[in-house]
């Protein structure tokens, strides 16, 4: 097969799953891409993963910030990359080739920061799956709202023989007071997961917003995404502030993956 000059052969055994991850995250660093697609073994393989990436990029399938972010190269997908998603029938409501915008850059820090709690879950060994927020908000505009609201991400979780499906929210900045209660309103709805788990930027912040959800949702924890960062799922979540924090592994019953209780029970309802 010839292809014309200039133009690039994309793969769909490794193209096709770099392209969705930029795609789904918004934002990505380099570094977290080689860490999600298994390109961070070695050396060599993340200089692999640096020339498909820059050959996408140079074919226009990706686009590359203009700013490096912690000496790192940041990408996002670029219309051109969309088009061949939908091409090959991954479609997504909330973003499509044909929105004249459909990237925020005020959104970067957001996203990435969001992509490295998936990594430590990820590098915790308990994480099935992790839709990003382009996917929960395209399946609740398909469903007609089969999620109280369009969260950062929806993550899956395994323990025992149970799937554990939690809503992931992630807050850099302080809303008003008012937001907060509109928040509570739609976490109050949400009978579809398990639970949500709020990451909160700066431990200082963390008692004020749990102070403001704290029982919206029997299944609410908050964290400080900084803390979660370095302990992982030993990281004291709280769920009240009257009450002590539990570590992750405790408030998601993970602990029965190696010791099941007598019962063999989750302390919640799970999914099957």
């Amino acid at each position: 097969m010839r292809y014309v000059r200039g133009s690039v052969a994309i793969s769909e055994i490794a193209d096709l799953p770099l392209l969705l991850e930029v795609r789904n995250a918004r934002y990505i660093s380099q570094r977290q891409l080689a860490a999600l697609l298994g390109y961070d073994a070695t050396d060599l393989a993340r200089k692999r993963l640096a020339w498909r990436v820059d050959r996408l990029v140079s074919a226009s399938y990706l686009q590359l910030f203009e700013q490096r972010i912690q000496s790192q190269k940041v990408f996002s997908i670029a219309r051109k990359g969309l088009q061949y998603l939908e091409a090959r029938g991954h479609q997504l409501i909330s973003m499509t080739s044909t929105m004249e915008k459909y990237l925020d850059p005020s959104q970067l820090m957001h996203c990435l920061e969001l992509t490295s709690i998936r990594l430590t879950f990820q590098r915790n060994g308990v994480l099935l799956s992790w839709n990003g927020d382009v996917e929960v908000s395209s399946e609740n505009m398909e469903t007609g709202g089969e999620y109280a609201k369009d969260y950062d991400a929806i993550a899956s979780f395994r323990s025992a023989d149970k799937t554990l499906r939690f809503g992931i929210e992630y807050e850099r900045t302080t809303k008003a007071h008012a937001r907060y209660q509109g928040l509570r309103q739609l976490l109050s709805q949400e009978t579809t997961l398990d639970g949500v788990l709020y990451f909160v930027r700066g431990p200082e912040r963390l008692f004020a917003i749990a102070s403001e959800l704290e029982g919206a949702h029997p299944h609410l924890f908050f964290c400080a995404a900084e803390n979660f960062a370095l302990r992982g799922m030993n990281t004291a979540f709280l769920q009240h502030l009257a009450h002590p924090a539990l570590s992750l592994t405790e408030a998601l019953g993970l602990e029965n993956v190696q010791s099941r209780s007598p019962q063999g029970q989750l302390p919640f309802r799970a999914h099957h």
